[in-house]
């Protein structure tokens, strides 16, 4: 999925974890052209009740049915859309299963498979919680290093990874890392800890969710610092924070002002 920002607003949310009036309050507040989230709808610790679950599971089911609204697939969704036990991480239970499952009804698997593992935003890779150059193949890492190659590549592992999804099985998109717990050396797709795993990749700019702050943050940079001068942004922060991407330029934005 490639999202260009070019005569466009491009709406990028943090993760959401059941803060369903904060986020539509900030999506009419901006009245984008496009919204994207790097997911994780699920699993709240101060917004938990059955409301709360069932109030997510329907805006998520409602928003990803429109042209312009794209999620990211956070492990706090992923473990509620497979049935893998080794997906499952803090805050699950199967009661909260029981009532995601019922919410989105016979809309079940359509929700699931429009959840995205990654997209682009002009030159920015937006996945979960970052891309760690230990899972780059040597073509890459070695070869011709271009977003096309990355993107390809990273389609046949997307490929590969469905597949196995789909059978109960898993990659190393969903390995949780030593910082999390894990048995990997780093995190995944969903599972790459910003504060103690990521590492920018020369030549390439993320953005990424998963790792909470206040703020939006950079890469070990947490003070002092223009932030939007960084090629890489952790944008969970509560929804305290946001961008906004308009023609390839990125604005910061928060909740406070609103």
């Amino acid at each position: 999925m490639q999202l260009s920002s070019t005569n466009k607003r491009i709406l990028v949310l943090g993760d959401i974890h059941q803060e369903i009036d904060k986020l539509n309050k900030i999506i009419e507040y901006e009245a984008a052209d496009v919204v994207v989230t790097t997911g994780d709808w699920f699993d709240s610790f101060n917004k938990d009740s059955d409301r709360d679950v069932r109030k997510s599971a329907l805006y998520l089911k409602r928003s990803i049915k429109k042209d312009n609204f794209f999620s990211i697939a956070g492990n706090h969704c992923i473990s509620y859309l497979y049935s893998n036990h080794r997906l499952r991480c803090s805050g699950y239970t199967d009661y909260k299963d029981t009532l995601i499952f019922e919410a989105l009804g016979d809309d079940f698997l359509a929700v699931r498979d429009k959840l995205l593992w990654y997209l682009w935003i002009d030159d920015f890779l937006v996945t979960h919680a970052g891309l760690h150059y230990s899972y780059l193949p040597p073509s890459i890492v070695i070869g011709d290093f271009t977003k096309d190659n990355i993107d390809k590549w990273l389609q046949s592992e997307v490929e590969k990874n469905n597949k196995l999804m789909a059978s109960g099985g898993q990659t190393w998109f969903t390995a949780a890392g030593y910082a999390r717990g894990g048995n990997a050396k780093y995190g995944g797709l969903v599972w790459c800890d910003f504060d103690v795993e990521f590492e920018p990749i020369a030549g390439l700019s993320q953005l990424l969710g998963h790792t909470p702050h206040n703020i939006i943050l950079a890469p070990r940079e947490f003070g002092g610092m223009n932030v939007l001068e960084s090629d890489n942004l952790d944008v969970d922060c509560h929804l305290n924070q946001w961008l906004i991407i308009h023609n390839q330029k990125l604005e910061l934005k928060s909740y406070r002002d609103l």
